[in-house]
């Protein structure tokens, strides 16, 4: 292309900051793609990009598309298609996102399929080049005499460009072999005597335009692999076991050459041939010449060993940070699995399992696993590997959420596991199937499994699996609000592990896993003193080895403590800490929840609009998210924000879309804190029986799900509903289930607040011209939510509400009549007794006895009226 033609404008259009061209034959999984590209275009490592979401991948991606201009070239995408499906729905996604938010930068693909959800985008159909532009090709290729070439010469070369097609790689490869292999001109005369003009019959009958240019090019391979000799021939069969670019070094390795000389000539005579291409110091086969070789070489078992001996030599020992610094192990899998030695492939892929598990490589983890599942046959000597692949497919599936395909996979470990009198797996398979059963209607099988692993890995003295069950337990004691348990069950998880010694990157994260697990525990309990310093202890960790993930944890529950215990200043400082991470990593999930606790505490002094714009600003980025539990937790707090304004009809409406939406994605529990939110609203809006009917759903709604905290706060909520219509007993009634609840938990703060409002009832009861009710003061709780098998707690609004400071005029007279009742037959009673008269005072009695059986049937019919 001639640039002097361009305008200034068009070329600044060609203009790109960087660029990268993304050969994707070997179908990687999106986030190592993305990973990939994203470390040649910023030339930095990105921590903990692989932990991140897929839409969070996504949106870090498209993030850098639109800062700078890149151009970035996706090669052979059909290979990442299945029919017209994507085998990766990443892709699928990014190219979406990108449609809707992509600007800046230019992403250009090839590919042999169009794919579905991208048929109405601009497509060229490349179908060769021009007979002029081939013709000048071909001379660039070395086919021309001199620049002054004769019209007749550059006739000649464009009518054989027109043979072809215009086919790049068949002019290149037919160039190649015409140069090395005939002299002079009559290049026509010449390709016919070769065999090269042959084809075109064959191109013409093919009924398929694709197809036919498969034939062309294997026709010229065909007449390149002819004119090798012995040597090269054989040479260029066994290079073509390496899947991925490979160096001189390699080449070496596989051709037996001692000197490096030797090396050079035979690549860069391949090269010459256009066999192989060279990009700077690395050589590979075109795809299709690749195909083509691999389809007539047989047998290649001493390529693939001496492959997998050059690799073995490439190997580095941990620690490892991301997945080029494994790519050895991958390559020898690859050559061990065409091989056929699974038991070798097995142990290769074992070696870097905990690291791919820690690092987020799920989809890549799965697929060597699947594999090995589906082609190494099960025999009397493998059952124990077998027995371990299928627990370790059982842990990836569980982790990206395939539950019940999970189940199978743990089943036959098991199975597998107890006929072999494995223990180890058998420990590992139970635990995993605790894991899955950690569900409200499955606590009591969860917490059996992990007690069955807890004891056979107790018996063998396995401390990793011993470790595991008891954080099982920790998490379900924790799921069933036995907060004492829970804590105790991670504390003794702690000891056991920091007992067997930190020596790993997964023995180091697990420690931080358990840390922040038990100081999550402590948080609920409203133990604050005991859930900082383990928060500080986390952080400390943390810092201490680069973990920023668990830093975030740390400094958000560190804000979170000093939200709950009012010092603000303090609380905004540590969430500012928490911001910066979550946007240095990319997590915007994150970074949505921080948003979301700076508008609670702007709710919490009364700064309402800018509580509102917090909440605006996490609710952009919860939809941008696809996140639907953080839409509703950020639909809530507004909720909250429009009650404290007085504007009840609005928060309600926003309570109903968030419990809407927890119901859709079955997030029962969360439905109950909307419902106490909503309680609150109708309570304030003086509408005590519908307030009434919400608490009770909330109630059945937290003993269905058996989240015990949710159940007491409803009990302890809805005593203002009952007190206020007049049904005193029920209120106090409902105030000491709450503190029974309270106790169980063993969460002391609440139950010394459920006493003091008793006691403040009763002692306001006695002066009923004084007679007032507060709305109980809710505890500051944190939003329930697992992900990751990471106790991960984005916090929950604190769900309070002005004083109430209405007069109760039925509760006052129903208060006064009681106390006057009691008073006048009290003395009616003690003068009769007096007298002599027993069975005057004996009736007397029995009316005072009866009395509050009567004022409870009464004040039912007053609230149902």
């Amino acid at each position: 292309m001639d640039l002097q033609n361009i305008s200034q404008n068009g070329r600044e259009y060609l203009y790109f900051a960087s660029q990268f061209w993304a050969d994707v034959r070997q179908a990687p999984d999106f986030g190592i793609f993305a990973e990939q590209v994203l470390k040649a275009l910023t030339g930095e490592p990105l921590e903990e990009f692989s932990r991140l979401s897929t839409i969070e991948q996504i949106n870090n991606f498209i993030k850098h598309l639109n800062q700078q201009r890149c151009l970035l070239v996706i090669d052979n995408l059909e290979i990442l298609l299945n029919g017209q499906q994507w085998k990766d729905e990443g892709y699928q996604q990014f190219f979406s996102c990108w449609k809707e938010q992509g600007k800046n930068s230019v992403i250009l693909l090839t590919s042999q399929e169009i794919p579905f959800s991208l048929q109405y985008e601009s497509w060229l159909m490349l179908k060769g080049l021009d007979p002029r532009e081939g013709g000048n090709f071909l001379s660039s290729l070395g086919l021309g005499t001199n620049h002054s070439q004769s019209n007749e010469e550059q006739h000649e070369l464009e009518n054989f460009s027109q043979i072809l097609d215009g086919h790049p790689l068949a002019l290149r490869l037919a160039a190649s072999y015409l140069r090395l292999y005939c002299k002079g001109k009559d290049i026509l005369s010449q390709a016919r005597q070769a065999g090269l003009i042959s084809f075109s019959s064959i191109t013409k009958k093919a009924s398929d335009e694709h197809r036919g240019e498969q034939t062309c090019l294997e026709r010229i391979l065909q007449q390149h692999l002819e004119r090798l000799t012995q040597n090269q021939y054989l040479s260029l069969i066994d290079l073509s076991v390496y899947r991925i670019p490979f160096t001189e070094d390699a080449a070496a390795a596989i051709l037996e050459v001692t000197e490096p000389i030797e090396t050079l000539k035979i690549l860069e005579a391949f090269v010459q041939q256009s066999l192989l291409t060279k990009s700077e110091n690395s050589y590979q086969l075109q795809p299709s010449i690749q195909k083509y070789i691999q389809g007539i070489a047989g047998e290649q078992t001493v390529a693939h060993q001496k492959a997998t001996h050059y690799y073995q030599q490439l190997i580095t020992s941990e620690p490892w940070s991301d997945i080029e610094d494994i790519s050895a192990y991958l390559e020898i899998f690859y050559h061990q699995f065409q091989l056929k030695c699974y038991l070798d492939a097995f142990y290769t892929v074992e070696g870097i399992a905990d690291f791919l598990d820690l690092k987020g490589y799920y989809p890549l983890l799965c697929n060597m696993y699947t594999q090995l599942q589906n082609n190494w046959l099960q025999n009397e000597t493998n059952q124990k590997e077998i027995s371990i692949i299928w627990n370790r497919l059982g842990n990836v599936l569980y982790l990206v959420g395939q539950s019940e395909t999970s189940l199978y996979c743990y089943q036959q470990a098991l199975q597998i596991s107890r006929n072999i009198s494995e223990k180890r797996s058998e420990a590992i398979a139970l635990k995993g199937l605790g894991d899955l059963h950690n569900k409200p209607d499955f606590f009591d099988k969860a917490i059996s499994y992990y007690k069955q692993s807890l004891y056979i890995a107790q018996q063998i003295n396995e401390s990793y699996v011993e470790v595991d069950a008891l954080s099982g337990l920790g998490s379900v004691y924790f799921d069933m609000s036995q907060y004492d348990e829970s804590i105790d069950s991670y504390q003794q998880a702690l000891k056991r592990h920091r007992a067997g010694g930190i020596n790993t990157l997964k023995d180091r994260k697990t420690e931080l896993y358990i840390i922040q697990a038990l100081g999550v525990s402590y948080k609920w309990q409203g133990k604050h003193s005991e859930a900082i310093q383990v928060h500080q202890e986390l952080l400390l960790i943390a810092q201490n080895v680069g973990d920023k993930d668990y830093q975030y944890h740390a400094f958000f529950g560190l804000g979170f403590i000093s939200y709950v215990q009012e010092k603000y200043s303090k609380a905004i400082s540590y969430y500012n800490e928490a911001l910066a991470i979550a946007r240095d990593i990319g997590c915007q999930r994150q970074e949505a929840f921080v948003l979301t606790d700076f508008g609670r505490i702007y709710c919490a002094c009364k700064q309402y609009s800018e509580a509102l714009e917090y909440y605006r600003q996490a609710l952009d980025l919860n939809s941008r998210l696809g996140h639907q539990s953080g839409i509703a937790w950020t639909l809530m707090h507004q909720g909250n924000v429009y009650s404290a304004l007085e504007k009840y009809e609005k928060a309600i409406g926003l309570y109903r879309e968030a419990i809407e939406i927890y119901n859709a994605i079955q997030a029962y529990r969360e439905v109950t804190q909307v419902l106490c939110a909503m309680g609150i609203a109708y309570d304030l809006m003086g509408n005590f029986n519908k307030a009434q009917e919400i608490y009770q759903e909330a109630i059945k709604v937290a003993q269905s799900t058996k989240w015990g905290i949710y159940e007491a706060q409803s009990y302890l909520l809805q005593t203002l509903s009952l007190a206020k219509p007049g049904d005193n007993f029920n209120a106090l009634l409902s105030v000491q289930k709450a503190k029974s609840l309270f106790q169980q938990m063993g969460i002391e703060d609440q139950v010394q607040h459920c006493d003091a409002i008793s006691q403040n009832y009763v002692f306001q009861a006695s002066s009923p011209s004084n007679l007032h009710f507060e709305i109980p003061k809710l505890p500051k709780l944190d939003l329930l939510e697992q992900e990751n098998s990471t106790t991960t707690k984005p916090t929950k609004q604190s769900v309070t509400s002005p004083n109430s400071q209405q007069s109760a005029t039925s509760s006052d007279v129903a208060f006064s009549f009681t106390i006057i009742f009691y008073l006048l037959i009290s003395l009616f009673i003690l003068a009769n007794f007096i007298q002599g008269h027993f069975i005057l005072g004996s009736l007397f009695l029995l009316t005072a006895i009866l009395f509050p059986f009567w004022q409870i049937f009464y004040s039912k019919v007053l609230r149902n009226k």
